[in-house]
């Protein structure tokens, strides 16, 4: 979110309070300004999702400036935002009125959008009201316009910004200067499962969105224990995403979308790359920081080989059955220094497992003897030996990237 992560939240209790207290009484603070006028009238006249989103972006600039901390308002050139009997928060504050009724008059005349919606969430999250985000958020997509569907709640960045939201209040308790503790109206993770039953697959862009947020979360729901249901549904995820990255070409592009009023999205409404490398290397991670408790719990049993040959599905799926991993053309530049770091994962785990010490783990070496040891190390530093080749096969397959992998 633009508003920040957490640390930024709590940094802001200040400008939060003093945005409090307001009504929506529409008025101008007794002063004429003609910017407010012009806005307002061009409203009237044309009174559609951009024009709203560009009048919200307006009285943002506004309110930012006023309550900027860091640079003193200069009374000449603030005279026509600053009104009588006010101060630049006095002034702040009315402004805030104004744009609290702005996005009112947008939903009563049905010109709401889903930039619209997300302008104003990312505002509430700037200004540290966490808690009024989330419940704008819920209150949009948990009404009956979001069971009937349509262009606005099938916006996949709108239950983003909602599982986001969630999360920042499980994590911070609610809005920064609230004492209280909040509960969230609902959990990411089932914020994020609902919205995947209403994206169709086919959608790639909100699909992989969604499910890599979704494994985000349950991979951090699971670290203090090991859960099988949210192992099996991190399979399931991952084995959607791996389908959907098909191609040796393919990447989730950096696509614009289509508003409301049939318009194109401007270039600060496009939707953010999907970064599957990075997702398929979290789930790595996870799966080897569990392969390593079960083999600190247990020296003898199943569950060692088990478990090393669930981190090995990982990565021989996604480097040997798949055309992702294959090669480097198409992908961002995000993508490929994440997959540099999979295959230094990758890597590190095989010659952790060459190790004497790990070998020496395998009790039923002791049943097979001396030469069941030889063949298990032979077999490793085989795939050791693939795992440089799939390396470097990655990134000198990469039409204009060919020297790519001389450079990471």
């Amino acid at each position: 979110a633009r508003g920040g992560g957490e640390g930024d939240i709590e940094e802001r209790p200040a400008k939060k309070a003093r945005l409090e207290g307001s009504k929506l009484e529409g008025t101008t603070g007794g002063i004429d300004d003609p910017a407010l006028r012009l806005l307002q009238e061009a409203l009237e006249s044309v009174p559609t999702p951009k024009m709203y989103l560009e009048g919200s972006r307006f009285l943002q600039m506004r309110i930012r400036r006023l309550l900027d901390e860091d640079t003193e308002v200069d009374e000449d050139d603030a005279s026509h935002l600053i009104g009588e009997d006010e101060d630049a928060e006095g002034a702040a504050k009315r402004h805030v009125r104004l744009l609290e009724e702005l996005h009112q008059n947008a939903d009563e005349k049905g010109a709401s959008s889903a930039a619209l919606i997300l302008d104003h969430v990312d505002f509430l999250l700037d200004t540290g009201r966490v808690e009024k985000a989330e419940g704008l958020l819920s209150g949009v997509l948990s009404s009956d316009a979001a069971k009937k569907g349509g262009a606005v709640v099938d916006d996949a960045r709108l239950w983003l910004k909602w599982a986001d939201a969630s999360e920042r209040m499980t994590t911070s308790g609610g809005d920064a200067s609230s004492d209280a503790t909040a509960a969230p109206s609902a959990s990411p993770a089932r914020i994020l499962r609902r919205a995947l039953r209403r994206t169709p697959i086919h959608d790639r862009w909100a699909y992989t969105s969604l499910s890599t947020e979704l494994m985000r979360c349950l991979m951090t729901t699971a670290q203090s224990r090991r859960w099988s249901k949210i192992d099996e549904e991190l399979k399931s995820l991952f084995q959607k995403l791996l389908l959907l990255s098909q191609g040796s070409t393919y990447y989730v592009p950096n696509a614009k979308k289509m508003t409301v009023d049939g318009s194109e999205a401007g270039e600060d409404e496009e939707e953010e790359e999907v970064n599957l490398a990075s997702a398929f290397l979290a789930y790595l991670e996870y799966a080897i920081r569990d392969n390593n408790r079960v083999s600190n719990n247990n020296n003898a049993g199943e569950d060692v080989a088990e478990n090393e040959n669930a981190v090995r599905s990982i990565y021989t799926s996604i480097l040997y059955h798949s055309n992702y991993g294959k090669s480097c053309a198409g992908k961002t530049n995000k993508e490929l220094l994440a997959m540099k770091s999979f295959f230094e994962v990758c890597i590190r785990f095989e010659k952790e497992m060459t190790d004497e010490k790990s070998l020496g783990k395998d009790r039923n070496n002791k049943k097979r003897g001396g030469n069941g040891t030889i063949k298990k190390k032979a077999g490793r530093k085989m795939r050791l030996r693939k795992l440089y080749d799939a390396a470097i096969g990655f990134y000198e397959n990469g039409n204009n990237n060919v020297s790519a992998w001389r450079k990471v």
